[in-house]
């Protein structure tokens, strides 16, 4: 509340309305209640429960990175075998992402497989299911 001549001069001059990129205090309260640290530890668990399962399905054959990392690569370094795993995949309602020569090397093609707490056994199993490895 006040003049239009101080309101005009506040917008233009006041620092704080100027350089912050600061939420509203009201947005900060709301966010800290949806969000408590026991359900970011419930979520990080849950996330590596997810990656552990499928990691010992597929650890033996090589073929799957070594990073402990939400997002898991399936080197299966042939074109025609990457396309086809990933069709296939997808076809099946696995959204995953081929990579290809020139972002990775020749011979190096692979699957991008991103995971997430919230992704469920029953996905993660199907994904096992559909993957063209013994």
């Amino acid at each position: 509340l006040g003049s239009s001549e101080l309101i005009i001069y506040l917008l233009n001059f006041a620092r704080s309305f100027i350089y912050t990129t600061a939420l509203p205090p009201k947005s900060y309260v709301r966010n800290s209640k949806i969000i408590t640290f026991e359900s970011l530890e419930e979520r990080r668990d849950q996330l590596q429960e997810n990656l552990n399962l499928f990691r010992s399905n597929f650890l033996h054959t090589g073929l799957i990175s070594e990073l402990n990392s939400p997002i898991q690569i399936l080197e299966l370094g042939d074109i025609a075998v990457t396309e086809s795993c990933a069709a296939d995949l997808q076809k099946n309602g696995i959204a995953v992402k081929p990579i290809y020569s020139p972002t990775v090397p020749k011979g190096k093609e692979r699957i991008r497989l991103c995971f997430h707490s919230f992704n469920t056994v029953k996905e993660i199993n199907q994904l096992i299911r559909h993957m063209p490895i013994e």
